[in-house]
């Protein structure tokens, strides 16, 4: 019993001294934004600094880009009151787009859907744009399959 007991308390020591991760800290960001009387301007910043920690290091996206994003994010989420399943999505999209993977578009869609149950309005497209100019400085643009010519009508 004594044995089983100190493998807990070994257990339980080496994970609190785990440094955080970068997708935890922006989890605490996202948390701290719902706050009322949060900062936006140092919450802004602080997400800036989480993504850029996030993206690989031979990709990193331009500060601008990631402010440009975070900033109007930022706004936008100031005060709403968001579920963890909200939370954790906005997450994995952030994540995933910085990961330089996949595309630009899936993320972006599930950005979209996410801010739109969150409800918010007119910032949408804004924050969509910004939102894939990072994924591009990251990866690159999609790539968009060539289409047929559009048949003429006389």
């Amino acid at each position: 019993m004594r044995n089983a007991f100190s493998c807990v308390v070994l257990f339980t020591s080496a994970l609190a001294a785990q440094p955080a991760t970068p997708a935890n800290n922006i989890i605490d960001t996202l948390k701290a934004i719902t706050r009322a009387g949060a900062s936006s301007v140092s919450l802004s910043a602080q997400l800036v600094d989480e993504m850029m920690s996030m993206a690989p290091q031979d990709r990193q996206p331009s500060r601008g880009a990631l402010a440009g994003f975070a900033n109007v994010f930022t706004a936008a989420l100031m005060g709403k009151d968001l579920t963890s399943a909200q939370i954790s999505a906005l997450q994995r999209s952030i994540a995933e787009l910085l990961s330089g993977s996949g595309t630009n578009l899936k993320p972006a869609g599930v950005l979209r859907e996410t801010l739109t149950s969150i409800g918010v309005g007119v910032p949408i497209q804004s924050i969509i744009t910004r939102f894939v100019a990072m994924g591009e400085e990251v990866r690159g643009p999609d790539d968009i399959r060539e289409q047929p010519p559009l048949p003429r009508y006389k």
